[in-house]
């Protein structure tokens, strides 16, 4: 039986939560044996093998997983300059035990240093209500958590990201688990700099992902609905946060903005197969389109009322933005909500500006019928 002790580290208050309510144990993975295997207790200080979701991993190493291992927490130290948690043949899942939880922390106040997880990982908070297990930093600046490419990420529970100034979190692996209609993925307020990289596949991922206020999400994945499967969706729950798409046709997902919620769009690369776009009442969508790019295809959104909620688009171009295939991807309501009512939509569904004959030909017809009327007074 092992001995539990109280944990030796303390945490920034902003990080401390409802994980903290059970004992727990730190285990110091050191390498101390020489061949990086989790197995091994020569590698562990005290030869105690971190093994139960009560104890909290301090990484002085890069440890090997060579057997399936359950954990509470896993941290990098104070001074670390890196870290990388591999596979050989196990899967390591992260208890944190209760909703809100800290699952992985970068406390390394070294800049340049990367925890880095470059195997299989699972997260199953069997903690009650929505079990939500925390990914963050504290300390340092210029620091990163990675999922490397290659790796894998279960998501049987939910997590929360929190990165803060000059830190980010990098998803260059594959996402997978996840419900239908279950945000697994929550991007945390005032937290920028979450990438998904050119390798990113999250095509075996379920859920959706929500974005809270000032939150950033890159994705340069070149996969084909490698951020976001068709029929999920980004759900905005603040104002002022970003989706940025720089790489080809990683979007399927539906866009959906809460009420009184904004959302700029930086699309810097084609996108043929999003989803519908849903605007509640005094949200606002900003579409900035990049210089290189030809498509941005929403599916049709007409069935949905968008109350009055805004759309505003910035570098447009002709016969680029599109909703849905033809000229019913839009109610006339959804066209006067967008840059205040200039578009009309084209036969193959694309926003176009009417060129002057044919606001002549609108002018005129309206000026017609208003003399119609005063001639039949």
């Amino acid at each position: 039986m092992k001995l539990h002790k109280t944990p030796s580290i303390l945490f920034a208050v902003s990080l401390c939560t409802a994980a903290f309510t059970q004992a727990q144990t730190q285990r110091i993975f050191n390498n101390d044996g020489g061949d990086n295997l989790w197995s091994n207790s020569a590698n562990w200080s005290g030869s105690e093998i971190a093994d139960t979701s009560t104890e909290f991993v301090q990484l002085n190493g890069s440890p090997i997983v060579d057997q399936d291992f359950t954990v509470n927490r896993v941290q990098s130290n104070f001074g670390s300059t890196g870290s990388n948690v591999s596979s050989g043949g196990g899967v390591l899942t992260i208890d944190a035990g209760s909703n809100q939880g800290l699952a992985i922390h970068q406390v390394s106040n070294q800049s340049g240093s990367n925890l880095q997880f470059s195997g299989s990982v699972k997260i199953n908070n069997s903690g009650t209500g929505l079990a939500i297990s925390r990914i963050g930093f504290t300390n340092g600046v210029d620091t990163a958590i990675t999922f490397a490419s290659g790796s894998t990420l279960d998501l049987t529970t939910r997590i929360e990201t929190q990165t803060g100034s000059s830190r980010s979190i990098n998803f260059d692996g594959s996402i997978i688990g996840g419900s239908a209609g279950v945000a697994g993925i929550r991007i945390g307020a005032n937290s920028d700099n979450h990438i998904f990289g050119a390798t990113a596949d999250n095509t075996g991922y379920a859920g959706d992902m929500v974005l809270f206020a000032n939150s950033g999400v890159i994705s340069n994945s070149t996969v084909a609905n490698g951020l976001l499967n068709s029929g999920a969706k980004i759900q905005v729950n603040g104002s002022g946060g970003s989706l940025t798409l720089n790489g080809a046709g990683a979007m399927g997902g539906n866009i959906v903005i809460g009420a009184s919620n904004s959302l700029t769009l930086n699309a810097n690369a084609d996108q043929s197969n999003m989803g519908f776009l849903d605007l509640d009442n005094d949200s606002s969508l900003n579409i900035a389109l990049g210089v290189l790019i030809s498509e941005l295809a929403f599916g049709s959104s007409a069935a949905i009322d968008w109350g009055t909620g805004t759309v505003s688009i910035t570098g447009f171009k002709e016969n680029t933005i599109r909703f849905g295939t033809d000229a019913s991807g839009l109610t006339s309501a959804q066209l006067a909500a967008i840059d205040g009512g200039i578009y009309n939509l084209t036969n193959q569904g694309f926003l176009s500006i009417p060129e002057p004959r044919a606001y002549a030909l609108i002018f005129g017809t309206l000026g017609l019928g208003l003399s119609m009327v005063r001639r039949r007074r």
